[in-house]
């Protein structure tokens, strides 16, 4: 069974939508994730988008200071998620591991000499106590997403765009974490009206807490997964915080 992490903390830097004015909005994804495991601080750069000026007009104003980044996570090699993966790199300017779904569209010789040790989870893979990747769960592309166990709530799941299917990597997610209780998902999920109509359920009948559609789920399959789970649901864009 997958560690426990203590608390978790959730930032979206960037989405196609923005919930201040301060900040910027871009089609593309870019996530904060800060966990406490053993009473120590662990962040993890979800995506970084594919536009540079947006990126990091954001993180300045929702004082993030890249130094502190302990990994970057890429969901999948489209643009709008590693984009502006080499600036952000430059910016951190020292080793960090850098976490793709597979090899095959990463230049490691390019990335390594920006600081990123490039390492593919092609295959599920723990990246720190209670965190860990699905390893690369696409069909043609390769795409992997993040499962982090929060003490006494359960699977917290961020996505980048969900292209293997939401309930498909909510079900790899808990095979292979041994974890059967699902706390919340949050992320892309790239879906229309017709498919959120079976997330909808399939996320009603295993009880999440919390659904955090972004990116490219479409205004129809927002509004389909809102209706079924009212409650449950949290509005995203660029600068939402969720700590659990």
């Amino acid at each position: 069974m997958l560690d426990e992490v203590e608390s978790m903390k959730i930032t979206t830097i960037v989405d196609n939508n923005t919930l201040s004015r301060d900040l910027q909005s871009t089609w593309g994804l870019s996530i904060l994730v800060s966990v406490t495991v053993k009473d120590k601080l662990f962040n993890i750069l979800m995506d970084t988008s594919g536009s540079v000026p947006t990126f990091f007009h954001n993180i300045d104003k929702l004082g993030i200071n890249l130094q502190n980044i302990d990994a970057i996570f890429i969901s999948h090699r489209h643009g709008d998620h590693c984009g502006a993966l080499p600036q952000v790199l430059q910016s951190i300017a020292k080793p960090v591991m850098v976490y793709v779904p597979s090899f095959r569209f990463f230049d490691t010789d390019y990335l390594q000499k920006l600081g990123g040790i490039q390492v593919a989870t092609d295959k599920a893979t723990v990246l720190f106590p209670g965190g860990m990747s699905t390893g690369d769960v696409g069909r043609g592309l390769s795409e992997h997403a993040l499962i982090v166990n929060v003490k006494n709530k359960g699977l917290m799941i961020i996505t980048g765009c969900s292209h293997p299917g939401v309930v498909e990597i909510i079900r790899k997610a808990s095979e292979l974490s041994e974890v059967s209780r699902v706390y919340g998902i949050m992320g892309g999920f790239h879906i229309s009206g017709s498919e959120a109509k079976r997330v909808a359920n399939y996320l009603k009948e295993i009880a999440v807490k919390m659904v955090s559609p972004a990116h490219c789920t479409d205004k129809e399959a927002k509004e389909i997964i809102k209706q079924k789970l009212e409650k449950e649901y949290i509005s995203n864009g660029s600068g939402l915080v969720i700590t659990i």
